[in-house]
């Protein structure tokens, strides 16, 4: 199966075979229409995480209703990632990176710095998380850099910053060849 995530003709989510076969669009939820920057996310089982609004929202096959995992009151919150195995949710809110279970429960911080982190990664393994640090605007019209940390998925808190002697024990820079 295929998740877009937007089309020409209207926002949403729509699902296809991956002969491109339709099965189902999703354009709106309880009349509010779907947002053109919604996340959508397989999970292993053949459903979906989808955002919306201040909502994470587990879809089910056929595809024409889902269920909430977390009303997410946060001003700034975003970036998801799933672990291979369908269990754990990584994202961003505000500056820092958070896990928490499929189910919405047990939200831990995991990152914790001077700067902004975020696009966390899972690890194939869902061992370590990479993420990005140190995340910030590289001028007018350029976009953003930021550096990549590796962190271990163990439920603690961990600093990373630019200068690798001020994360925490445990955190690997991850650093270009030759620098």
């Amino acid at each position: 199966m295929i998740l877009v995530t937007s089309n020409e003709k209207e926002d949403g989510i729509t699902v296809l075979k991956r002969n491109g076969e339709f099965v189902s669009r999703i354009v709106d939820i309880n009349g509010e229409r779907v947002d053109f920057n919604v996340s959508a996310l397989w999970l292993p089982d053949n459903h979906f995480l989808m955002t919306h609004g201040d909502y994470i929202i587990r879809v089910s096959p056929p595809y024409t209703s889902g269920t909430l995992v977390k009303e997410m009151d946060y001003e700034d919150w975003g970036e998801l990632a799933v672990d291979q195995k369908g269990t754990q949710l990584a994202l961003r809110i505000a500056n820092h990176i958070h896990t928490m279970d499929i189910d919405g429960y047990n939200l831990k911080q995991v990152t914790n710095s001077n700067f902004t982190e975020s696009e966390p990664v899972f690890s194939p393994d869902g061992k370590y998380l990479l993420v990005g640090s140190y995340y910030r605007y590289s001028g007018e019209g350029f976009g953003r850099l930021w550096q990549l940390s590796i962190i271990p998925n163990d439920g603690r808190q961990y600093t990373t910053n630019p200068d690798a002697e001020d994360n925490s024990p445990g955190v690997i820079p991850v650093i270009w060849k030759g620098k």
